[in-house]
């Protein structure tokens, strides 16, 4: 390849290249200063984490989220017999229950279809009709 040929475009894959490979080149480097450390039989030095991360156990949900199996059901119910005939949208009844929008979609192409009371009136809008 000549380089009088080439092209900008050539150049800033040339660049991305040399990044790439010196990225690789330092990760090589900490693997071997790692596994020098085995050799001499010095410690490995303390276990790295994320800054800003606290020690200890994450197991669980987290604490003020979710609720009681069925209470998305029973509180979209709700708000959809208190909107009546009228009906109510998703985007209202995402607000309301402050959970994602797309959540409540998501609840009425799968749950709320086997409710028969409910029924699909406009472009996301729900009513009861009981």
């Amino acid at each position: 390849m000549n380089l009088t040929t080439l092209t900008a475009h050539d150049f800033k894959k040339i660049l991305k290249l040399l990044q790439r490979k010196d990225a690789l080149q330092a990760r090589i480097a900490s693997i071997d200063s790692a596994l020098a450390c085995y050799e001499t039989g010095e410690p490995a030095g303390p276990a790295r984490r994320k800054p800003g991360r606290k020690p200890g156990p994450v197991a669980g949900p987290k604490p003020g989220r979710g609720g009681r199996r069925g209470s998305t059901k029973a509180a979209i119910i709700e708000l959809v017999k208190r909107a009546g005939k009228a009906g109510i949208t998703v985007k209202e009844v995402a607000a309301k229950l402050r959970v994602p929008t797309q959540r409540v979609y998501v609840w009425f192409f799968a749950t709320g279809k086997n409710v028969k009371e409910i029924k699909k009136v406009g472009k996301a809008k729900y009513a009861w009709i009981g």
